[in-house]
């Protein structure tokens, strides 16, 4: 069976393909955020040439074996251009996840997409109360609401809603936008 980060990554590369975006200039350098182990910058690494994890727990630092460069560093450090950055579950952590889209604006290429993927309200209406989504780690769970207006309170432009329950029987809500 296909593994929760193929799934994103197909989910993506149809994305682009219906909205008709150029894999050349999206894929031209990409950022996984929150890499963990490395698996989706894996799959990133599959299509484009230049692709860096990113990660404070140093799990990843095998990746360059595989032609990713990962950087064991705060984020907010970071100061190099991108043309994508991707987000897997990583906002509900933060304590303020509006600077967070804020920092990957302003690293993004002008028309450079950024990916966020966190869980959905949809779990207080449809997992039990014990559930993993509600652990103590976890600061916020989003709807398509506080997602827009995340996005467009630091100017992006939104492309694409998507949600969906994953392998681990999390209820995900995703947002693809535009820097303009």
């Amino acid at each position: 069976s296909k593994s929760e980060s193929f799934n994103r990554y197909e989910r993506l590369l149809n994305f682009l393909k219906i909205k008709k975006i150029s894999k050349k200039n999206i894929f031209k350098k990409c950022l996984d955020v929150g890499c963990g182990f490395g698996v989706y910058a894996y799959f990133l690494r599959k299509i484009s040439t230049e692709v860096e994890g990113n990660d404070l727990h140093n799990n990843a630092k095998y990746l360059s074996k595989y032609g990713i460069k990962f950087l064991n560093k705060d984020f907010f450090l970071l100061k190099n251009k991108y043309s994508l950055i991707t987000s897997n579950f990583i906002a509900e952590h933060l304590e303020d996840p509006m600077i967070f889209v804020k920092k990957s604006y302003d690293l993004l290429y002008k028309k450079g997409i950024l990916y966020i993927e966190v869980p959905s309200d949809k779990a207080f209406k449809y997992q039990k109360k014990n559930h993993d989504v509600f652990n103590s780690t976890h600061n916020f769970i989003f709807s398509k609401n506080t997602l827009k207006y995340m996005m467009e309170k630091n100017n992006f432009k939104i492309l694409k809603f998507d949600q969906g329950l994953n392998k681990r029987n999390y209820y995900y809500i995703s947002v693809y936008g535009q820097k303009i």
